[in-house]
Order: structure tokens, then C-alpha cells, then sequence
């Protein structure tokens, strides 16, 4: 009984299956494209369409006078092309390399925590809690965002609130098939697996015939 052989042949039908399936299976990757920049200003705009996730990145310098690291709270806006908004507020840290005791300066603070305020949902989709300032664009057109002035952060007579440097960016979402080629190379393993299974089958009954037909003859 040819039991290897089939046994050989269904190994390589399951293997040639498992390829094909494979060469299915795509990589998703993104990457930022910035749409604009601003030095040095309250807001910034830019056309998205649908599907696109914008983000606003804020770089900003705040005065410090040798206190604890504390959050320094401003809101941010997203008004949509229809007038819809979005309302966030950012809370900035100052920077921990930053340390306390300094005379009264502009030391840098990054984006600490996010927190959704208010959102129609009509223009922007955004997680709550935000993981960023934006979201999936919905309706394509142009979205400005504006960044309000924090007077809290100068509360001794400190210099003027700086205008932040405002980045704008989409998101691009690339999906790749990088096993594609597998395609060809699993059919043909499939192929040959379920020949080498039905030669060695019907070879496997042609020998039992033969043999129960030496035996009635011997008889």
C-alpha cells in the first residue's frame, strides 16, 4: 500500500494552500506628509479629503520662573470647511531637561496629554481621548486650526505668550502585497501535491484489483 506517497501529496496540498493564503496577506504602513508650516502663528490651514488623518503638531516656548514642572493648559480648535468645529484642550509640560531655579526665561514645552472638549462629528472623526490633535477627515475641504492665546501661563507679568510653530500634516496609509509571488508557487505545489495523491490512490486500488484477481484465478 502506497500510504507515503499520499501522505506526501496531502502535505504538499495543505503547504501549497498555506502559501496562497499567505501570498494574500498584505503590510500596512504610514508615513506623515506635511501639508503646511507656519513659524511663529495662531493658526494654520489645509485641504484634506476623505478618509485622511490630520494632525497638528505644536512647538511652543512658555516663561518659567523656577517653579515645579507644571501643566500649562491652551485650546485648540479645528473648524472644518462647514463651520464645524472641534475643541480640544492641550495640556504642554515644560521640558525636563529644563531645571528649576533659573532666572525668568522661555524654556520649551512639549505636548503632555490631550483632552476632547467638543466636537460636532459632522467633519472630524476624533478618538476620545484624543491620541492627537485631529482626527479622520470626513468631509473633504479645508480645515483650519487655530491655537487660542493662554493668558494663564504669564501670570506674574511675564513676556508676552509667543506664537507657537505650527506643523500640519496627513497621514498616508500604504498597504503593500510583499508575498504576491508565493501565489504561483503555492498553485503549482497544490497542483502537484493532489496529483502525487490520486496517482499513488488509484496505483494503491489497480494493485489490490490485481491481486484479488491472481487469487480467484489460483483457485
Amino acid at each position: 500500500m502506497r500510504k507515503l506517497p499520499v501522505s506526501v501529496g496531502l502535505v504538499l496540498v495543505f503547504a501549497g494552500l498555506t502559501l496562497m493564503s499567505t501570498s494574500n496577506s498584505s503590510v500596512i504602513s504610514d508615513k506623515l506628509d506635511m501639508v503646511g508650516e507656519v513659524n511663529g502663528g495662531w493658526k494654520i490651514s489645509g485641504n484634506f479629503s476623505p478618509g485622511e488623518n490630520m494632525t497638528v503638531f505644536v512647538a511652543w516656548w512658555a516663561a518659567t520662573y523656577g517653579e515645579d514642572l507644571k501643566e500649562l493648559p491652551a485650546n485648540v480648535t479645528i473648524i472644518a470647511n462647514n463651520k464645524t468645529t472641534a475643541d480640544f484642550q492641550v495640556f504642554f509640560l515644560q521640558d525636563p531637561e529644563s531645571s528649576a531655579g533659573q532666572e525668568p526665561g522661555l524654556q520649551r514645552v512639549y505636548v503632555a496629554r490631550i483632552q476632547l472638549l467638543y466636537n460636532e462629528g459632522e467633519s472630524l472623526q476624533v478618538d476620545d481621548p484624543p491620541r492627537q490633535i485631529g482626527g479622520i477627515v470626513k468631509q473633504a475641504g479645508t480645515y483650519e486650526t487655530r491655537v487660542n492665546r493662554p493668558p494663564d501661563w504669564f501670570p506674574w507679568g511675564g513676556p508676552e505668550p509667543q506664537p507657537p510653530d505650527l506643523k500640519l500634516y496627513r497621514t498616508i496609509i500604504n498597504r503593500a502585497y510583499p508575498y504576491r509571488d508565493l501565489l504561483p508557487i503555492g498553485a503549482v505545489t497544490v497542483v502537484f501535491g493532489g496529483i502525487l495523491s490520486i496517482w499513488a490512490a488509484r496505483a494503491d486500488r489497480g494493485a489490490v484489483r490485481t491481486k484479488k484477481l491472481r487469487a480467484r484465478r489460483s483457485r
